[in-house]
């Protein structure tokens, strides 16, 4: 995924099409007044080649299906018998690297 992709496109690179499994790409367009987002397929073998969904719709419907997820119980049992079981542990720093490595460098 491109490093510089700023804050305009939260999902992309994390959503792809059904059709081909290759993430969305991004752009903006520009209409006579303002500028649009979009989302869209340029895999020129998928059936959705050329396709875009516009930023606000599917950034939307995603929000709103995070929003709507649930942990189990069972989900909830597990992860507090996990963090209970680090809980118990002794605490054990690690060690500096930089001090480990000059030790290293010197028993050479």
């Amino acid at each position: 995924m491109r490093k510089n992709i700023g804050n305009d496109f939260a999902l992309r690179g994390f959503v792809c099409y059904a059709n081909c499994g290759v993430p969305l790409r991004s752009s903006w367009s520009t209409g006579k007044t303002r500028r649009y987002a979009y989302y869209l397929c340029q895999t020129k073998s998928c059936a959705s080649y050329g396709k875009s969904i516009a930023r606000d719709k599917i950034e939307g419907e995603i929000g709103a299906l995070i929003k709507s997820l649930q942990p189990t119980k069972q989900l909830l049992t597990l992860a507090k018998a996990m963090l209970e079981t680090l809980g118990n542990r002794p605490y054990h720093p690690a060690p500096d690297s930089a001090q480990t490595g000059l030790r290293r460098a010197h028993s050479i």
